[in-house]
């Protein structure tokens, strides 16, 4: 279990299974800034425990849709979902970011969320890991987001961590979309 504060609309006590991690503090925070609307059509990339679908559907989102590779973590957010009293607005898919999704369940999103693997390593060492400098998940999911986010008013909300070149991360994200502002900076120790 864990207990997860100050969130929007009070805690939220999660269950977490074997092999599926406590949502991290970069997590934790995102959950707090997240500016989901009412009937927002929301979709996670690589939901974890499910926290941030969950506060998603308690901010007011019509539909969440969360993703995952890991059956763990599919198996997890439903349980969580369950618990919260937000199975009814949560959809899950397993599978690899936006491949996850089947064709008729494509969007368009007002919201997409993505806390991506950004562990740098000189090999391809799986899905755990964000490649040679960390970015090859975040690009993806960058790359990505316009075909499934609504044009002119979608929001895409990521978490880049010191290890990644942050600084190239930013301009690929404004060449892609113009209007991009950090709400929040926090140091990990």
């Amino acid at each position: 279990m864990g207990i997860i504060r100050n969130l929007p609309l009070g805690e939220i006590d999660l269950i977490l299974p074997e092999g599926v991690h406590t949502p991290s503090p970069s997590t934790a925070e995102l959950a707090r800034l997240l500016d989901v609307e009412s009937g927002d059509q929301v979709l996670e990339l690589g939901c974890g425990s499910g926290l941030l679908s969950i506060v998603a559907a308690r901010l007011g989102a019509g539909r969440v849709i969360a993703t995952d590779l890991d059956s763990r973590a599919l198996s997890a957010t439903a349980l969580n979902a369950q618990k919260t009293g937000t199975a009814h607005t949560i959809t899950l898919y397993e599978g690899s970011w936006y491949d996850a999704l089947p064709k008729h369940d494509r969007g368009p999103f007002d919201v997409i969320i993505a806390i991506a693997p950004q562990t740098p390593g000189p090999l391809p060492f799986g899905p755990k890991y964000g490649g040679w400098d960390g970015t090859d998940h975040l690009t993806a999911i960058i790359d990505g987001a316009p075909a499934y986010l609504k044009p002119e008013t979608g929001r895409l909300w990521i978490v880049a961590i010191s290890l990644v070149p942050v600084s190239s991360l930013l301009q690929g994200l404004r060449n892609r979309f113009g209007d991009v502002s950090i709400p929040r900076e926090t140091e990990r120790i």
